[in-house]
């Protein structure tokens, strides 16, 4: 056989191949067996996958949710979760409390911070598997592992207040600083002061109180606050929330003693993320004192006021006080009081001048009988920001933690131009004061003692101060012991016998002499007088009004 007939012999049987068509779905079930397999693998392997992930996640959720109410016991309360749901398949992996972060300003990745101190958030990572049934063909695994992965946060929040809280008065001094804001006279006792600041009221329920009288309907407390509303209202629902009815009668009684002008409680009081409320939850009240949030009302729109009046007081060794209180506006709007999470508000207190020109009972000799004392004090604004708020193990250990700056400012014994003092914006000129004189002697003294800032002191709350609402005081370091003793060890002393300039040094040191023994009554004057007007120079006094744990909410 010739190579030209094999070949076409070979191409006839080809030609035959290519046109038989017999077994065809057979070549066809073969060819797509794989693919068919494949395909199975996807719609049930794959549907279980999906169900088991979807049931993963649930459990993942809900134990993050759970922990994250209390980060300190984290794992115990996953696994409590994981059991309640009853999968055999499922079990707990990586459990990590840390801080979450809600600033927008901040990448959704960095927002979660693993560290269990101040732990706010929980993730929690739960491991299953799910059977393979077709699947195992491809990939010979008769199960396959699946992970679910959940974050979720507690945002907790503070109510705090900046300032000098409230303590026992003497004589006249509330009534004359109250009076002064008032800008009438409330014939309010030391009895009724202290009253006032023994007791405590719901900020919530005072709201709502206003609400109710404003008749505002179903407006929240935020848009209660920035009405603009009567001051006697306002004062009016102090006594609706008080539970003394002797005291609620009291200031019913000073309200309608109160000029006809309007406020807008806003400006005082900042409600953060509780604004949108419009119903106080009497287990979880924002406590304040009384006195205070009435000062904070007086205070509304009484930018550079100045109040001036002759008090009346039972402090040993002093006999009268003429004080001068000038109160500037607070730094950038600031509240008196707020409520936020941490980092988010800054309070800062009024500038603040205070004089206080105080005769002493006893006299000094030579004919001098009458010795006046003028303390001027420039008190700058002091600021505080909620640095931390927990509830890591729950809302009775939850603790807070505020930086504060103290107040800056100068004291000092000596004269000042007054027909200045409400204008804050340059430091007055201190001459030597008169204490005491006749028409043959004098005596002068100055005494200048500057307080310095200082740099923020971070101070923490625990459960007890906040449910106490205990105070924590800063100090700048710059005064040693009460802030007569201070002013009154720099004080320049210059006794002479006028016309001739003749020195008395006798003289001086008697007046020294008597000045050092009335430091402790000065010191109640100065304590007294500074907390009223709400801050104390280089120092800051500061509490936490209450603390509301946050409910866990999924983050990631």
């Amino acid at each position: 056989m010739t190579a030209m007939t094999l070949v076409g012999r070979v191409i006839a049987v080809l030609r035959r191949l290519g046109g038989d068509r017999s077994a065809n779905i057979a070549i066809l079930m073969a060819g797509s067996l794989t693919m068919l397999i494949g395909t199975a693998a996807l719609g049930v392997d794959a549907g279980l996958m999906f169900l088991e992930r979807r049931q993963l996640q649930g459990i993942a959720d809900a134990a993050a949710q759970a922990a994250a109410a209390n980060p300190l016991v984290a794992r115990t309360v996953a696994e409590r979760v994981l059991a309640a749901n009853g999968h055999a398949s499922a079990s707990i992996g990586t459990v990590t409390p840390g801080r979450y972060d809600a600033d927008p300003a901040t990448p959704p990745a960095n927002r979660f911070v693993a560290g269990s101190s101040g732990a706010n958030a929980v993730r929690v990572v739960v491991h299953g598997s799910v059977p393979t049934f077709f699947a195992r063909a491809i990939t010979h695994q008769s199960r396959i592992a699946i992970d679910a992965t959940a974050t979720a946060a507690r945002i907790d929040i503070a109510a705090y207040s900046l300032g000098s809280t409230v303590a026992a008065v003497d004589g006249g001094l509330a009534n004359a600083l109250l009076s002064g804001l008032a800008g009438t006279n409330l014939n309010l006792t030391a009895i009724d002061y202290n009253g006032l600041a023994a007791a405590r009221v719901d900020v919530l329920g005072v709201t709502q109180a206003l609400r109710t009288s404003l008749d505002l309907g179903g407006s929240s407390f935020a848009e209660t606050l920035a009405h603009d509303v009567p001051l006697a209202k306002a004062v009016g629902a102090i006594a609706a929330t008080l539970s003394d009815p002797a005291l609620a009668a009291t200031v019913r009684t000073l309200a309608a003693r109160l000029p006809d002008r309007t406020i807008r409680l806003s400006e005082a009081i900042d409600l953060g993320p509780l604004g949108s409320n419009v119903h106080a939850d009497p287990a979880q009240p924002v406590d304040v004192d009384a006195a205070s949030l009435l000062r904070a009302m007086l205070e509304i729109g009484q930018d550079g006021h100045q109040i001036s009046s002759d008090v009346g007081l039972s402090i040993p060794g002093l006999a009268s006080t003429r004080m001068m209180v000038i109160i500037g506006a607070r730094a950038s709007h600031s509240p008196w009081l707020a409520i936020s999470a941490a980092g988010q508000t800054i309070l800062y207190t009024a500038q603040t001048r205070i004089l206080l020109d105080t005769r002493l009972l006893d006299g000094l000799p030579m004919g001098l009988l009458s010795v006046t004392v003028p303390i001027y004090l420039d008190l700058g604004a002091a600021s505080a920001r909620l640095t931390a708020v927990s509830c890591a193990g729950g809302r009775a250990a939850s603790t807070a933690s505020i930086a504060v700056t103290p107040s800056i400012g100068r004291a000092a014994i000596a004269s000042v131009d007054r027909t200045r003092l409400a204008d804050f914006t340059a430091p007055l000129t201190l001459q030597p004061a008169r204490l005491a004189g006749s028409a043959l002697l004098g005596v002068d003294a100055i005494a200048d003692l500057p307080i310095g800032g200082s740099v923020a002191q971070t101070v923490t709350f625990d459960a007890d101060d906040i449910a106490q609402h205990r105070k924590r005081s800063v100090a700048s370091g710059d005064i040693v012991g009460g802030l007569a003793s201070a002013l009154i060890q720099r004080t320049s002393i210059n006794a002479r016998l006028l016309g001739t300039g003749l020195p008395l040094p006798s003289l001086s040191g008697a007046t020294l002499a008597l000045l050092t023994a009335v430091t402790g009554p000065l010191d109640t004057l100065i304590d007294q007088a500074t907390a009223l007007a709400g801050v104390r120079l280089g120092q800051a006094d500061t509490w936490i009004d209450g603390v509301r744990c946050g409910t866990p909410k999924l983050v990631a």
